[in-house]
């Protein structure tokens, strides 16, 4: 998805409202990892995209109005909620 949002194949803004939390959360859990692997191999370029759209994402605050725009979500065959 980084490298989608990189070339403008996906839209940054869909992906920003669907995947902030999942690719915060990714990073937080990944990093040492990531920079483990990083470091191991030599390899500054390994996971560079998604690390510039995590570091976009996580300091520009333009973004978060992405969130707070739009038209309200329908409901669907699918719940929005769990059920009770």
């Amino acid at each position: 998805m980084a490298v989608g949002v990189e070339n403008s194949t996906f839209d940054e803004r869909i992906c920003y409202v669907y995947w902030k939390g999942f690719v915060l959360d990714a990073m937080r859990d990944t990093a040492k990892l990531i920079d483990h692997i990083r470091v191991r191999h030599s390899a500054d370029r390994y996971f560079r995209s998604f690390r510039q759209l995590h570091y976009r994402w996580m300091t520009n605050p333009e973004l978060a109005r992405w969130q707070r725009t739009g038209r309200p979500l329908r409901s669907g065959p699918i719940p929005l909620t769990p059920p009770p």
